[in-house]
Protein backbone atom coordinates (compact mmCIF):
# COMPACT_ATOMS: atom_id res chain seq x y z
CA UNK A 1 0.00 0.00 0.00
CA UNK A 2 1.42 3.66 -0.87
CA UNK A 3 1.51 6.25 2.06
CA UNK A 4 0.06 4.01 4.52
CA UNK A 5 1.71 1.63 6.89
CA UNK A 6 -0.22 -2.20 6.04
CA UNK A 7 -1.69 -3.34 9.26
CA UNK A 8 -2.04 -6.54 10.33
CA UNK A 9 -5.85 -6.71 10.11
CA UNK A 10 -7.14 -9.69 9.76
CA UNK A 11 -4.74 -12.28 11.27
CA UNK A 12 -5.82 -15.38 10.74
CA UNK A 13 -5.10 -17.69 13.76
CA UNK A 14 -7.94 -18.91 15.74
CA UNK A 15 -10.98 -16.54 14.13
CA UNK A 16 -12.77 -15.28 10.95
CA UNK A 17 -10.77 -12.32 8.65
CA UNK A 18 -12.44 -9.08 9.60
CA UNK A 19 -12.14 -5.62 7.29
CA UNK A 20 -13.89 -3.25 10.13
CA UNK A 21 -10.72 -1.05 10.09
CA UNK A 22 -10.62 -0.90 6.16
CA UNK A 23 -14.46 -0.70 6.35
CA UNK A 24 -13.89 2.71 8.53
CA UNK A 25 -11.45 4.32 5.94
CA UNK A 26 -14.02 3.84 2.68
CA UNK A 27 -17.50 4.47 1.88
CA UNK A 28 -19.92 4.39 -1.23
CA UNK A 29 -19.31 1.52 -3.83
CA UNK A 30 -15.86 0.94 -2.37
CA UNK A 31 -17.35 -0.47 0.39
CA UNK A 32 -18.98 -3.26 -1.61
CA UNK A 33 -15.75 -4.62 -2.08
CA UNK A 34 -14.96 -5.10 1.59
CA UNK A 35 -18.74 -6.96 2.00
CA UNK A 36 -17.31 -9.39 -0.80
CA UNK A 37 -13.75 -10.57 0.54
CA UNK A 38 -15.36 -10.42 4.17
CA UNK A 39 -18.21 -13.11 2.43
CA UNK A 40 -15.39 -14.72 0.19
CA UNK A 41 -13.03 -14.92 3.24
CA UNK A 42 -14.84 -17.96 5.57
CA UNK A 43 -13.18 -19.68 8.46
CA UNK A 44 -9.72 -20.77 9.83
CA UNK A 45 -8.91 -23.38 11.85
CA UNK A 46 -7.10 -23.13 15.37
CA UNK A 47 -4.65 -25.21 15.00
CA UNK A 48 -1.12 -25.41 12.72
CA UNK A 49 -2.13 -26.00 8.84
CA UNK A 50 0.04 -29.80 8.54
CA UNK A 51 -2.40 -32.01 6.57
CA UNK A 52 -5.28 -31.49 4.05
CA UNK A 53 -4.63 -27.82 4.39
CA UNK A 54 -6.17 -26.86 1.35
CA UNK A 55 -9.60 -28.47 2.19
CA UNK A 56 -8.94 -26.85 6.04
CA UNK A 57 -8.71 -23.31 4.97
CA UNK A 58 -12.60 -23.26 3.73
CA UNK A 59 -11.84 -19.43 2.10
CA UNK A 60 -9.01 -21.19 -0.01
CA UNK A 61 -11.25 -23.86 -1.77
CA UNK A 62 -11.89 -21.63 -4.75
CA UNK A 63 -15.53 -21.70 -3.90
CA UNK A 64 -17.92 -18.99 -3.47
CA UNK A 65 -19.74 -19.49 0.76
CA UNK A 66 -23.33 -20.29 -1.18
CA UNK A 67 -21.81 -23.16 -2.85
CA UNK A 68 -20.18 -24.33 0.23
CA UNK A 69 -22.78 -23.68 2.60
CA UNK A 70 -26.36 -24.06 2.90
CA UNK A 71 -26.33 -19.81 2.47
CA UNK A 72 -28.51 -18.22 -0.39
CA UNK A 73 -26.88 -15.60 -2.22
CA UNK A 74 -27.86 -11.46 -2.94
CA UNK A 75 -29.71 -11.52 -5.62
CA UNK A 76 -27.84 -8.04 -6.19
CA UNK A 77 -24.93 -9.59 -7.14
CA UNK A 78 -23.86 -11.46 -10.00
CA UNK A 79 -21.64 -14.19 -8.78
CA UNK A 80 -19.38 -16.06 -11.77
CA UNK A 81 -16.72 -17.96 -12.75
CA UNK A 82 -14.67 -18.10 -15.65
CA UNK A 83 -13.41 -21.71 -17.56
CA UNK A 84 -9.70 -20.94 -15.70
CA UNK A 85 -10.84 -20.46 -12.73
CA UNK A 86 -11.23 -16.84 -11.77
CA UNK A 87 -14.52 -15.31 -10.02
CA UNK A 88 -16.30 -12.42 -10.36
CA UNK A 89 -18.87 -10.64 -8.11
CA UNK A 90 -20.28 -7.71 -9.48
CA UNK A 91 -23.47 -5.10 -8.11
CA UNK A 92 -24.87 -1.62 -8.67
CA UNK A 93 -24.47 1.04 -6.75
CA UNK A 94 -25.24 4.60 -7.96
CA UNK A 95 -23.14 6.05 -4.44
CA UNK A 96 -21.24 7.95 -6.03
CA UNK A 97 -23.40 8.62 -9.76
CA UNK A 98 -21.55 7.31 -12.74
CA UNK A 99 -18.46 5.91 -11.51
CA UNK A 100 -17.16 2.52 -10.81
CA UNK A 101 -14.59 0.40 -8.27
CA UNK A 102 -13.21 -2.21 -10.28
CA UNK A 103 -10.73 -5.00 -7.89
CA UNK A 104 -8.40 -7.71 -8.03
CA UNK A 105 -8.02 -9.67 -4.95
CA UNK A 106 -5.15 -12.19 -5.14
CA UNK A 107 -5.39 -14.72 -2.89
CA UNK A 108 -1.22 -14.78 -2.04
CA UNK A 109 0.23 -12.56 0.47
CA UNK A 110 2.87 -13.04 2.95
CA UNK A 111 2.13 -16.21 3.86
CA UNK A 112 3.37 -17.56 0.89
CA UNK A 113 6.93 -16.24 1.19
CA UNK A 114 10.09 -18.31 1.81
CA UNK A 115 11.99 -17.08 4.89
CA UNK A 116 14.44 -15.32 2.73
CA UNK A 117 11.75 -13.60 1.30
CA UNK A 118 9.73 -11.97 3.81
CA UNK A 119 8.22 -8.28 2.17
CA UNK A 120 8.80 -10.51 -1.35
CA UNK A 121 4.82 -10.11 -1.82
CA UNK A 122 4.35 -6.40 -0.97
CA UNK A 123 7.01 -4.99 -2.97
CA UNK A 124 5.66 -6.85 -5.78
CA UNK A 125 2.37 -5.17 -5.63
CA UNK A 126 4.28 -2.07 -5.43
CA UNK A 127 6.16 -2.80 -8.63
CA UNK A 128 3.24 -4.47 -10.59
CA UNK A 129 1.16 -1.12 -10.10
CA UNK A 130 3.74 0.72 -11.77
CA UNK A 131 4.35 -1.60 -14.19
CA UNK A 132 0.91 -2.36 -15.64
CA UNK A 133 0.35 1.37 -15.58
CA UNK A 134 3.08 1.68 -17.53
CA UNK A 135 2.63 -0.86 -20.15
CA UNK A 136 -0.81 0.92 -20.13
CA UNK A 137 0.69 3.93 -21.22
CA UNK A 138 2.46 2.14 -24.23
CA UNK A 139 -0.95 0.66 -25.12
CA UNK A 140 -2.50 3.82 -25.40
CA UNK A 141 -4.79 3.28 -22.47
CA UNK A 142 -3.15 5.99 -20.52
CA UNK A 143 -4.05 9.11 -22.35
CA UNK A 144 -7.32 7.85 -22.16
CA UNK A 145 -7.86 7.06 -18.32
CA UNK A 146 -6.80 10.45 -17.45
CA UNK A 147 -9.75 11.92 -19.55
CA UNK A 148 -11.58 9.17 -17.82
CA UNK A 149 -10.30 10.61 -13.95
CA UNK A 150 -8.11 7.38 -13.78
CA UNK A 151 -5.67 10.00 -11.60
CA UNK A 152 -2.98 7.37 -10.91
CA UNK A 153 -2.12 8.64 -7.32
CA UNK A 154 -5.85 9.27 -6.18
CA UNK A 155 -7.79 6.68 -7.85
CA UNK A 156 -5.61 3.55 -7.96
CA UNK A 157 -4.14 1.83 -4.74
CA UNK A 158 -3.61 -1.87 -3.02
CA UNK A 159 -2.46 -3.38 -0.43
CA UNK A 160 -0.73 -6.52 0.31
CA UNK A 161 -1.83 -8.56 3.90
CA UNK A 162 -0.45 -11.97 5.11
CA UNK A 163 -3.23 -13.72 3.16
CA UNK A 164 -3.82 -11.62 -0.32
CA UNK A 165 -2.80 -8.77 -2.28
CA UNK A 166 -5.42 -6.38 -3.81
CA UNK A 167 -5.37 -4.51 -6.22
CA UNK A 168 -8.12 -0.87 -6.99
CA UNK A 169 -8.78 1.18 -10.17
CA UNK A 170 -11.62 3.80 -9.84
CA UNK A 171 -12.90 4.63 -12.91
CA UNK A 172 -14.81 8.33 -13.54
CA UNK A 173 -17.22 7.00 -15.87
CA UNK A 174 -18.90 3.93 -16.21
CA UNK A 175 -19.10 3.76 -20.09
CA UNK A 176 -17.57 0.81 -21.95
CA UNK A 177 -14.50 2.46 -23.30
CA UNK A 178 -13.36 3.42 -19.39
CA UNK A 179 -14.61 0.49 -17.64
CA UNK A 180 -12.56 -1.92 -20.63
CA UNK A 181 -9.40 0.41 -20.15
CA UNK A 182 -9.64 -0.20 -16.24
CA UNK A 183 -10.35 -3.89 -16.27
CA UNK A 184 -7.38 -4.10 -18.90
CA UNK A 185 -5.00 -2.70 -16.48
CA UNK A 186 -6.28 -5.56 -13.94
CA UNK A 187 -6.03 -8.14 -16.43
CA UNK A 188 -2.37 -7.24 -17.29
CA UNK A 189 -1.85 -6.99 -13.63
CA UNK A 190 -3.23 -10.52 -13.17
CA UNK A 191 -0.92 -12.16 -15.73
CA UNK A 192 1.34 -10.70 -17.92
CA UNK A 193 3.71 -8.33 -15.96
CA UNK A 194 7.28 -8.58 -17.01
CA UNK A 195 9.93 -7.73 -14.17
CA UNK A 196 12.92 -5.11 -14.81
CA UNK A 197 15.71 -5.44 -11.73
CA UNK A 198 16.26 -1.56 -12.26
CA UNK A 199 12.73 -0.96 -11.33
CA UNK A 200 12.53 -3.27 -8.99
CA UNK A 201 15.59 -1.48 -7.04
CA UNK A 202 13.88 1.79 -7.30
CA UNK A 203 11.01 0.44 -5.43
CA UNK A 204 12.94 -0.59 -3.15
CA UNK A 205 13.52 2.36 -1.55
CA UNK A 206 10.36 3.42 -1.51
CA UNK A 207 9.31 0.56 0.83
CA UNK A 208 12.30 1.23 3.01
CA UNK A 209 11.24 4.88 3.42
CA UNK A 210 7.87 3.34 3.93
CA UNK A 211 8.77 0.90 6.90
CA UNK A 212 11.01 3.65 8.85
CA UNK A 213 8.51 5.75 8.62
CA UNK A 214 5.67 3.68 10.01
CA UNK A 215 8.37 1.85 12.62
CA UNK A 216 6.98 4.23 15.70
CA UNK A 217 6.59 2.60 19.32
CA UNK A 218 2.98 2.34 19.17
CA UNK A 219 3.93 -0.40 15.81
CA UNK A 220 6.50 -1.75 17.24
CA UNK A 221 4.55 -2.61 20.53
CA UNK A 222 2.12 -4.00 18.50
CA UNK A 223 4.78 -6.18 16.72
CA UNK A 224 6.51 -7.18 20.11
CA UNK A 225 2.85 -8.64 20.58
CA UNK A 226 2.19 -10.40 17.98
CA UNK A 227 5.58 -12.04 18.02
CA UNK A 228 4.67 -12.94 21.68
CA UNK A 229 1.17 -14.10 20.58
CA UNK A 230 2.47 -16.56 17.68
CA UNK A 231 6.15 -17.19 18.61
CA UNK A 232 7.82 -18.06 15.41
CA UNK A 233 4.56 -18.48 12.78
CA UNK A 234 4.20 -16.47 9.81
CA UNK A 235 1.13 -14.92 11.53
CA UNK A 236 3.38 -13.04 14.06
CA UNK A 237 5.21 -11.30 10.71
CA UNK A 238 4.52 -7.71 9.17
CA UNK A 239 4.16 -7.76 5.48
CA UNK A 240 5.93 -4.85 4.70
CA UNK A 241 8.62 -7.54 5.14
CA UNK A 242 12.41 -7.04 7.12
CA UNK A 243 15.16 -4.56 5.47
CA UNK A 244 17.69 -7.14 4.69
CA UNK A 245 15.32 -9.56 2.56
CA UNK A 246 13.97 -6.61 1.11
CA UNK A 247 17.29 -5.35 -0.28
CA UNK A 248 17.78 -9.37 -1.37
CA UNK A 249 15.18 -9.69 -3.72
CA UNK A 250 15.76 -9.92 -7.60
CA UNK A 251 14.02 -10.41 -10.59
CA UNK A 252 14.11 -13.63 -10.56
CA UNK A 253 12.59 -14.22 -7.24
CA UNK A 254 10.00 -11.58 -8.21
CA UNK A 255 9.31 -13.03 -11.17
CA UNK A 256 8.99 -17.17 -9.73
CA UNK A 257 6.62 -15.98 -6.82
CA UNK A 258 4.31 -13.80 -9.52
CA UNK A 259 4.48 -17.28 -11.87
CA UNK A 260 3.58 -19.62 -8.55
CA UNK A 261 1.07 -17.40 -6.68
CA UNK A 262 -0.78 -15.34 -9.27
CA UNK A 263 -3.22 -17.54 -10.82
CA UNK A 264 -6.82 -17.29 -12.17
CA UNK A 265 -7.89 -20.00 -10.14
CA UNK A 266 -7.10 -17.82 -6.78
CA UNK A 267 -8.22 -14.72 -7.97
CA UNK A 268 -11.49 -12.81 -7.78
CA UNK A 269 -12.65 -9.76 -9.70
CA UNK A 270 -15.12 -7.12 -8.21
CA UNK A 271 -17.24 -4.17 -9.92
CA UNK A 272 -19.10 -2.01 -7.99
CA UNK A 273 -20.62 1.07 -10.10
CA UNK A 274 -23.24 2.94 -11.34
CA UNK A 275 -24.49 0.44 -14.34
CA UNK A 276 -26.52 -2.83 -14.49
CA UNK A 277 -23.63 -5.72 -13.64
CA UNK A 278 -25.11 -7.58 -17.24
CA UNK A 279 -23.79 -4.90 -18.76
CA UNK A 280 -20.05 -4.81 -16.68
CA UNK A 281 -20.34 -8.90 -17.51
CA UNK A 282 -19.08 -9.39 -21.03
CA UNK A 283 -15.76 -6.93 -19.84
CA UNK A 284 -15.06 -8.59 -17.13
CA UNK A 285 -14.78 -12.38 -18.94
CA UNK A 286 -13.47 -10.41 -22.45
CA UNK A 287 -10.59 -9.04 -20.02
CA UNK A 288 -9.55 -12.18 -18.10
CA UNK A 289 -10.74 -14.93 -19.85
CA UNK A 290 -7.23 -15.12 -21.92
CA UNK A 291 -5.63 -15.99 -18.42
CA UNK A 292 -4.20 -19.19 -18.93
CA UNK A 293 -6.10 -22.13 -16.88
CA UNK A 294 -3.38 -23.85 -14.66
CA UNK A 295 -2.73 -27.12 -13.38
CA UNK A 296 -3.70 -28.65 -9.79
CA UNK A 297 -4.43 -25.91 -7.34
CA UNK A 298 -1.69 -24.81 -4.95
CA UNK A 299 -2.16 -26.32 -1.33
CA UNK A 300 -1.85 -23.68 1.07
CA UNK A 301 1.97 -23.47 2.94
CA UNK A 302 2.42 -25.66 5.44
CA UNK A 303 2.47 -23.53 8.72
CA UNK A 304 3.25 -24.75 12.13
CA UNK A 305 1.62 -22.82 15.08
CA UNK A 306 2.34 -23.58 18.26
CA UNK A 307 -1.43 -24.38 20.18
CA UNK A 308 -2.03 -21.51 23.08
CA UNK A 309 -1.75 -21.21 26.72
CA UNK A 310 -2.15 -19.65 29.43
CA UNK A 311 0.73 -16.73 29.31
CA UNK A 312 1.42 -13.44 30.13
CA UNK A 313 2.95 -10.72 28.35
CA UNK A 314 4.40 -6.77 29.45
CA UNK A 315 6.28 -5.05 27.37
CA UNK A 316 7.56 -1.36 28.52
CA UNK A 317 7.43 1.63 25.64
CA UNK A 318 7.36 5.22 25.53
CA UNK A 319 3.58 6.03 24.55
CA UNK A 320 1.28 8.54 26.45
CA UNK A 321 -1.45 5.18 27.41
CA UNK A 322 -1.14 2.33 28.77
CA UNK A 323 -2.62 -0.85 26.82
CA UNK A 324 -4.02 -4.26 28.38
CA UNK A 325 -5.11 -6.74 26.35
CA UNK A 326 -7.27 -9.98 27.21
CA UNK A 327 -6.66 -12.49 23.89
CA UNK A 328 -8.72 -15.65 23.60
CA UNK A 329 -8.07 -18.26 20.88
CA UNK A 330 -10.71 -20.12 19.82
CA UNK A 331 -11.44 -22.79 16.72
CA UNK A 332 -12.93 -20.75 13.55
CA UNK A 333 -16.61 -21.31 12.64
CA UNK A 334 -18.56 -20.03 9.88
CA UNK A 335 -21.77 -18.66 10.77
CA UNK A 336 -23.88 -21.38 9.47
CA UNK A 337 -22.15 -24.00 11.06
CA UNK A 338 -23.05 -22.18 14.55
CA UNK A 339 -26.80 -22.01 14.08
Amino acid sequence: MRGRNNDQAGRLHGTRVFFSDIMARMNGIAAFFVFALSFIAGSFPDCAFSEDSIQALSWYDGLWPHERYDIPPDPRIVFGRLKNGLRYALVRSDLPKGRASLHLGVQAGSLMEGKHEQGLAHLLEHVALNGAFKDAGAHKLMPFSRLHDMSYVRHSNGYTTLHETVYRIDVGSTDKKAVQAGLCILSHLAGDLTFNQSEIDKEKGVILAEKRDSENEAVLSEQGFSKFLYDDSPFALNPIGTTECIRGVTAEMMRDFYRKWYRPDRMIVVVAGDEDPKQIEPLVKNAFSSLKKPGAPLPFPDIQSKEPAGRVFVQKRHVDHTSIKLVFSYPGRHLAEMQ
